[in-house]
């Protein structure tokens, strides 16, 4: 599949107690491919007693934006100018002796900014799985699972500003030993058709000038393989009752070569880091299923899972988000995080053959190092908002839900013979909690609710089969 996308946004707003307004316009391009090929078999031996399944697979995508291209406008609002206010946009950038303050945003953004990406990922998969029945109520399971994934990610940005200014050196030495014309380097929104030329971009930088931003945090490789395997049993000695339950062992290793940005930390220059994640863990699990009748079912379950890391959330790479004026930022320290799942589940079924269904149940996780967003910016307004990610030491996340499946024919309308609803509704309550020593070095609330848990989630539907 093959996807073209051709956008141009624009956003204005006021912003600043004098009445001055923003407007940023946007001019996107992106290409994106996406690619999933599975080949797979069943083969049965002895009577049906024995089943192999065997699947390859491969996934590719790729993602390209060969030139975004964003400039930054302001003008004054349209209740304090005289004529067009939509006539009256200058170029924005930094200007101290106006109203904008020294900022970083501004510095950092330029005036205009050109933006190359690329992001591709390959995923190789492969599985075997193996049953046995030598009995009618006794089936024997195993089976293996490997993955291989790589991501390559590359950007490049350049940014167009003041021809005196290096945005790249500290605030106090950023001024160059030559003078730029302010007539030309805040130029107007009707002047825009001419600023790539050499009137506004010339080598005596009297103007406007190009700035390469592009550092060597500006692009990551990164790896994973997961080599796992099973074995389960499936008991089933009475029609009233059935039991499964087995252990998966799972060996994962995600690898990450990428550079931390200059800035951080006050790191003065990019620095090369590699992130080396392997987790080996035993993911056990049980099932327990009562029937005393036809129409009611009592579940109760129990499984260990794993949360992991993905390549966005561990990688030191830094993304803006134009749309909401912040940073996404990854975390080298992050961690997977593991899960303990318990469940209990009554279900009623009415009419079996309708689909209709009445469900209520309880379920209780005790996660170990949930992960989570979160806001780390300095709280300075002249800086990008930085969200991140983190791990909390433990959360546990616990509530109620019921569902309900029913047919609408019993309506005496042809419209409602095929049509039914469905609606499920889930009341939840999380508690996350933090290390002592870590919530008073960062100021964070040592327990309160998971961030991203909602307190509830209702779904309903109207299906027609």
């Amino acid at each position: 599949m093959d996807a073209v996308v051709d956008r141009i946004s624009r956003a204005t707003g006021i912003e600043h107690l004098n009445g001055e307004r923003e407007k940023d316009i946007s001019l996107t391009y992106s290409q994106r491919f996406l690619y999933a090929g599975n080949l797979g078999g069943d083969h049965k031996f002895v009577k049906e007693r024995h089943l192999l399944q065997w699947n390859l697979g491969y996934n590719y995508s790729r993602q390209e934006i060969p030139d975004q291209r964003t400039i930054r406008f302001k003008g004054i609002a349209p209740d304090r100018t005289l004529g067009d206010a939509e006539l009256m946009w200058w170029a924005k950038g930094y200007n101290p002796s106006g109203s904008e303050d020294l900022t970083t945003k501004d510095l950092e953004l330029g005036i205009i900014s050109r933006f190359w990406s690329e992001n591709s990922e390959g995923v190789y998969s492969a599985s075997l799985d193996y049953t046995f029945k030598p009995l009618t109520w006794l089936s024997v399971k195993t089976g293996m699972f490997h993955q291989w994934k790589k991501r390559e990610l590359y950007r490049r940005i350049y940014t167009v500003g003041e021809g005196h200014i290096d945005p790249d050196r500290p605030f106090s030495d950023m001024y160059l030993d030559h003078h730029a014309d302010a007539n030309i380097y805040r130029f107007r929104w009707s002047d825009l058709p001419d600023v790539w030329s050499t009137d506004y971009l010339n080598d005596a930088y009297s103007g406007l000038r190009v700035w390469d931003r592009t550092q060597a945090s500006d692009m990551y490789v990164g790896t994973e393989q997961n080599n796992s395997g099973y074995g389960m049993l499936i008991l089933n000695p009475f029609k009233w009752i059935e039991i499964s339950g087995g252990v998966r062992y799972e060996y994962n290793r995600q690898k990450i070569g990428a550079a931390i940005p200059k800035g951080s930390n006050s790191v003065p220059l990019s620095n090369p880091i590699l992130v080396d994640n392997p987790q080996a863990l035993w993911l056990p699990s049980l099932n327990l299923s009562l029937k005393p009748s036809d129409k009611w079912v009592l579940r109760a379950a129990y499984g260990k899972t794993v949360n992991r890391t993905e390549f966005r959330e561990v990688s030191p790479y830094s993304e803006l988000d134009f749309a909401n004026n912040t940073i996404m930022r990854g975390n080298p320290g992050l961690v997977s995080a593991e899960v303990e799942n318990y469940d209990l589940r009554l279900e009623f079924y009415p009419d079996i053959n309708k689909g209709d269904a009445v469900s209520v149940g309880v379920f209780y996780k005790d996660i170990l190092h949930p992960i989570e967003r979160m806001n780390e910016s300095n709280r300075v307004e002249s800086q990008f908002p930085v969200i991140s990610y983190r791990n909390a030491s433990s959360a546990v996340v616990k509530g109620v839900e019921a569902e309900l499946r029913k047919s609408l024919d019993f309506i005496p309308l042809a419209l409602f013979r095929n049509l039914s609803v469905s609606a499920n509704v889930s009341l939840i309550e999380s508690l996350a909690k933090f290390d002592e020593k870590e919530s008073e070095k960062d100021d964070i609330v040592p327990e309160r609710p998971l961030q991203g848990q909602a307190p509830y989630l209702v779904n309903a539907g109207l299906y027609y089969e």
